[in-house]
This record gives structure tokens, sequence and C-alpha cells, in this order.
């Protein structure tokens, strides 16, 4: 994979850009868009394309060649960065990284110190605890926000009813938001799914080298560091810092009824929390989808689900016809919630949410059919086919039938995982 034609500050926009060729798939720019009151602060760097396209090398099994200098401390921090991918999946190679010379690390110009803000019960119980601190160490001023991580660039829908919400949250804290627009997602979903690369995406962002600190919120549960991959992690996040970038990983060890209960009276998680990923018709949060009904179990659990933006009525039914996802963490975190409402002894909703999680492997077997189905589409006549074939089935096939929910899941699954 190489990247060149990198060029900052175009004519038009304060941006950061850059050509990208990948041997499958020939030449594609990749951007990142700012406000312009970064126009200063950015500058011709290899560090946030490293960033964005390591893991998406590593994947392909290509050199990563980056024609411009990078920090000396990113380039010696990339084996052990590769290391973590590699002992986790195999798939993921060892590669070599290439970059121009020339480049000595200086101190950072800015002060600044930000956080990654979605929404999100781990984006909003940071913002809490950072700003709960006191004056003299309460240092957090910005708040980033980013249009093509989880809300596409083509849902403006969806985008205009977040950013609204967070440029609620941000005054309400009195913090400056930061908008950031990119279409990493665009190279890096034909390859590799978001949920393997989002926290090197969030990388990228903090390398364009507008902040001092950047605080990246944990979704790490108690006792799950070592448990389950997650590309956003309290042993890798630090690694992609530079000596005028620093990422730090905020908030391990905490449960999501911990979450919730930090949340359970804060008037803007009240109103604004954003958990959906699925936002079926559009919706801000569907409260049918597994996250938005882990989130409602995790509320109710401490008196506040009334308070909150769903929906859907938390029913033994709404729980059992939930699908969830085979991936660890989702099984960890779902697992935390089934033993406190056992704990509980709240029966009705623990066995609703046990038989979700101990579903037949009939149904596997159909996801994986209809996987192998896609995945043949997208080998024999390419990505944005399966993409078209993918959009066809999920309008053809309605809510709420065993079919139409199976291809729902498959097609979040899919849609550029590897």
């Amino acid at each position: 994979m190489i990247v060149t034609d990198i060029e900052a500050n175009t004519a038009k926009r304060c941006e950061l850009k850059a050509k990208v060729e990948t041997s499958p798939e020939g030449s594609s720019e990749l951007f990142y868009r700012l406000p312009d009151e970064f126009t200063q602060s950015i500058h011709v760097s290899a560090d946030p394309f490293i960033a964005a396209l390591l893991i998406l090398s590593m994947r392909l099994g290509e050199t990563l060649t980056v024609d411009a200098p990078a920090s000396p401390r990113l380039l010696r921090a990339l084996p052990k960065i590769m290391a973590y991918y590699h002992n986790w999946d195999p798939k993921y190679k060892i590669i070599d990284v290439r970059t121009a010379k020339g480049r000595q690390e200086s101190d950072s110009t800015s002060r600044a110190n930000a956080l990654f803000f979605s929404g999100g019960v781990d984006s909003f119980y940071a913002l809490t605890r950072l700003t709960e601190q006191t004056a003299d160490r309460n240092h957090l001023s910005h708040l980033i926000f980013v249009h093509g991580f989880d809300i596409r660039l083509n849902n403006n829908m969806l985008f205009e009813k977040s950013y609204a919400a967070v440029k609620d949250v941000a005054s309400y804290y009195g913090k400056k938001l930061v908008l950031v627009s990119t279409n990493v997602r665009e190279i890096t979903d034909k390859y590799v799914s978001w949920y393997r690369c989002y926290g090197n995406g969030m990388a990228s962002v903090a390398l364009c080298g507008l902040f001092r600190n950047v605080y990246i919120a944990s979704d790490v549960g108690p006792n799950e560091r070592y448990l389950a991959f997650t590309s956003a992690h309290p042993d890798l996040d630090s690694l992609w810092s530079t000596d005028t970038t620093a990422l730090i990983h905020y908030g391990e060890g905490i449960s999501r009824v911990e979450k919730a209960k930090a949340l359970a009276n804060n008037p803007m998680a009240q109103k604004h929390l954003r958990v959906c990923m699925e936002n079926r018709n559009g919706a801000y949060n569907c409260g049918r989808c597994s996250k938005c009904v882990r989130t409602m179990l995790a509320l109710y659990m401490v008196g506040a689900l009334s308070n909150f933006n769903f929906p859907t009525e938390l029913t033994p039914e709404l729980v059992k016809a939930i699908n969830y996802s085979p991936d660890p963490s989702i099984i960890l975190h779902t697992e935390q919630i089934l033993h406190e409402l056992q704990r509980r002894g709240e029966d009705q909703l623990a066995n609703a949410l046990s038989q979700a999680l101990n579903k037949d492997l009939s149904y596997e077997k159909e996801i994986d059919a209809l996987r192998s189905e896609l995945m043949g589409i997208k080998k024999c006549f390419g990505y944005k086919v399966m993409r078209l074939y993918g959009s066809v089935i999920d309008q053809a096939l309605p809510d709420g039938t065993r079919r139409g929910e199976l291809k729902r899941r498959v097609l979040h699954r899919l849609r550029g995982s590897s």
C-alpha cells in the first residue's frame, strides 16, 4: 500500500488528504476535513496515514509506504502495535512500514486537550468524570465529534440529529466542539471490519496534530483487559502517541451498570444518549438492536430507563428476540448484565436474556449461509455489487420476520468486514 500526494490546507478548506494505492482496488483519496480555526495547526505528516492504514496493510500483507516524514516515537512503537494485532489474530501479518526521512520530534504547539465524543455511554461517562475533576486538574477543553465513523458520510439525517445533540452537550459542559469529517471507512471497510480498526481510526484523527492530549473513552469492563480483542485498548492506545500528541485510554474497568448509574441523573445523557449502531428507519436509537437493549437493561437496573430516549418498552419478549453477536467483548458485557439481573432476582428478564445468548446453532448456520452468499458475490463481482445486493435485500425483507432480522444482522456485520 502506497500513500502519496499528501497535502495540507487546500485552497477551499482546512484539510489533510492523500492518494492511497492498494493492490486489489487501485487508488483512492483519503481525507480529514477540519474546522478552519486549525489551518495553522495541521501539516504534512505520515502519522495520521500510518494510523489509518496500518491494520489494513497488515490484513492485506502489504508493505505500507507513506511519502512523508513520520514521528520517530511512533515508528519505534509500530512493532508493538503490530505484535498486538498479530498475536490476537495471525491473519494480520507483520509488515514493513516505510516513510520519508528528515523529521525530528519537537514540543507540541498546542496545549489543548480533547475527548472523542460520540454521545454513547462510554464517552458520556468519560466526559462526566473528566469534568468532575477539581479545577486545577480539569484541563479538558474540547470534544471531538467525527462524521464518517459510526455515522456514514451519506447519512445526513442521522448526522444532523447527532451533531445538534453533541453541540448541546458541548455547550452545557463549556467545551469547544470540533467536527472532523473523514472517509477513512470507505477505504478500510473493503477489507477489515470497523470493529478491528476503530481505535486506530481515532488515532489517525488525533495525529492530525490538533491537541496535546486526546482521550479515548474505554469500553473495557472489569477483568476484560486480556479476555477480548478491542482496537481501542489500554495496552494499545498510548502506543499511537508522538512527542507532540499523547493518546490516553480513559475509564477502564467500569461495568456497564456502573456507567449507567453514573449517568442516571445526567440531564444531557437523558436527553441525548445515542448508542444505536443500526438506526433502523433513521431512528436516533431504534430500541430493538442488541446495543440498544443492552443499554436499556443497564439503565433499568439503576432505575433510570424511563428518563432516557428509547422508543420501545423493555419486555422479556424484546430481550429474548435479540440476536447477539458472537464477538467476545459483546458477550462479556451481556453476561455481566445477565449476572446482575440474576443477582437482583429479575427472573423474567434474566431468563429472556439467557435464552437470547444461548439460541440454537441453526440460526448461526443460517447466518453462515447468507454470509457465504454475500462473500461469493463480493469475490465474483466486487465490493460495490455486494453492497448493492445487500441494499436490495435490506429493502425487500421486512423487519420483524426471521429472515428480515437475519439479513439485518448479517449485513450489519458484513458491510466492509474482512
